[in-house]
């Protein structure tokens, strides 16, 4: 069986599917946007050839989310120009101009794919960037793969809507944005759905949204996304001074950090607990007017400077509205860290209340108080949680993902091939 898997990012998850079916002997390429390899091109200069460690160690956290690892280069193809351009936009502080060249991009990259799909028996590709492959894959008879890491559009537009009317002035550039654009983008994702033979999804959340959405549930394969490996060092002392609470992601309405600081207000300035948020900043300024001193907003950090925070944490805060995974939950249970998330974090299966966390309702910050004033009351039972944290992550790792993943849609294909589906 030969694959091609096609998605304009490498990510951690993306490149652990793309592994999996190397590992299952299925791959024949892997496309993607922009990458570093180490075994050729300029991720062998940078990382194996060149200078210290200390400045290899630098430049491997600095590129560390375009660095391909543990596959052979032989099986990557890349179409950086696009990929490239949007960076440049993105990086000038061009927001609109930036998400007008993320949407070309993305189509362009979908066109070049759709031109190399010879000799294959299925295409794997990520929403908003298959439409034209999957029209190629369907003239040739090749069977079509879409991974959904996030809700069906339908979901995601009910809830927003809701919440844009209630905070209307937390609306900004993201809905001005949804108003104009997202109805033709949501028109191009059902038409790759319908094209599509099987969907991929990585939880409850999306996979009960896409239902909602009238997929049969026969079409769709669930696979909960891998764990990151135990770090050798996991066990720490027990936490001292100040109880850090860590929210890790973009600052925005729809992960719910408006709830979270409405509930942070409860506690005003006290010199024992501190809230550490990191990410991207998608709510207006006016938000974080009259913050207690006990509230830092840092700017995004690397996922390896990452893993630090969370191991100086007590808790990680993740009050989202809704997440087909959350992978900051994942991270933080491997670091044995504690996380507060809601029932619309796919992750939050993982999650058992008062054993590795807290489980709350959605849009509701006295859920919120309530859990905290109970963490800070109990530090000690609070800090013996770490170790079912790491059991948690230590019972659903990438190699668990990898094997599910490849075994699923391998033998979902080889049962449509002889019309058992």
């Amino acid at each position: 069986m030969r694959i091609v898997i096609s998605n304009p990012g490498v990510g951690s998850f993306i490149q652990q599917t793309v592994r999996a079916f190397h590992e299952a002997g299925s791959l024949d390429r892997f496309y993607t946007t922009v990458a570093l390899m180490t075994d050729c091109g300029l991720g062998s200069v940078l990382f194996t050839k060149y200078g210290s460690e200390k400045f290899r160690k630098r430049l491997a956290e600095k590129f560390y989310n375009r660095l391909i690892l543990d596959i052979p280069s032989v099986n990557i193809h890349t179409f950086p120009v696009s990929e490239i351009a949007r960076v440049i936009a993105t990086r000038l502080g061009w927001s609109e101009v930036g998400d007008t060249v993320w949407e070309w991009s993305e189509k362009r990259f979908d066109k070049l794919v759709s031109k190399n799909l010879e000799g294959l028996d299925a295409v794997y590709a990520y929403e908003h960037a298959a439409l034209e492959t999957f029209r190629a894959a369907k003239i040739k008879g090749i069977r079509t793969i879409y991974e959904m890491p996030a809700p069906h559009h339908a979901t995601t537009s009910r809830i927003l809507d809701a919440e844009y009317e209630k905070y209307p002035e937390l609306a900004g550039f993201q809905k001005q944005l949804s108003q104009s654009k997202t109805e033709l983008r949501n028109q191009r994702r059902e038409q790759e759905l319908r094209l599509a033979d099987i969907v991929v999804c990585n939880s409850n959340v999306t996979r009960d949204s896409l239902i909602n959405a009238g997929v049969e549930s026969s079409r769709i394969i669930k696979v909960p996304l891998g764990m990151p490996a135990i770090p050798a060092d996991s066990k720490r002392d027990a936490w001292g001074g100040k109880m850090i609470c860590l929210y890790a992601g973009s600052i925005s309405l729809k992960k719910g950090v408006h709830y979270l600081l409405k509930a942070w207000e409860t506690f005003g300035n006290r010199k024992d607990m501190e809230l550490q948020l990191f990410g991207h900043m998608e709510l207006p300024e006016a938000t974080f007017k009259n913050l207690s001193d006990n509230v830092v907003i840092n700017k995004p950090v690397s996922s390896l400077e990452l893993r630090e925070h969370y191991r100086s944490s007590s808790i990680l805060l993740f009050p989202t509205l809704f997440d087909g995974f959350g992978m900051v939950v994942s991270e933080a249970l491997a670091e044995g860290l504690p996380v507060l998330t809601t029932t619309r974090a796919g992750a939050s299966e993982f999650i058992k209340d008062k054993y590795n966390g807290f489980i709350v309702p959605v849009c509701d910050p006295r859920a919120i108080v309530s859990v905290l004033e109970w963490c800070a009351s109990n530090r000690d039972t609070l800090h013996d949680m770490r170790d079912a944290c790491t059991e948690t992550a230590r019972s659903w790792q990438w190699e668990d993902y990898r094997h599910s993943i490849s075994s699923a849609v391998r033998v979902r294909l080889a049962s449509e091939a002889v019309g058992l589906v």
